[in-house]
């Protein structure tokens, strides 16, 4: 099996759960609960990755009346 190459840029589309976690600064389970709320999952083949985009939105409708 190959390995994945990233390469660094400050603009992500998707993320895994690691990168899901250091975005919002929470564990592995509240990532993946507001991933899922969120309906931001993406699934490639045996990977499950998040939609940054959907994540950021569902963010902001949660938190429109503070």
């Amino acid at each position: 099996m190959r390995k994945t190459t990233t390469t660094e840029n400050d603009y992500k589309i998707a993320v895994d759960i690691n990168g899901l976690q250091s975005m919002l600064s929470v564990g592995k389970n509240t990532a993946s609960e507001v991933g899922e709320k969120a309906g931001a999952v993406i699934r490639l083949g045996k990977r499950k990755l998040y939609n940054v985009k959907r994540v950021e939105m569902y963010l902001d409708s949660i938190t429109e009346g503070v």
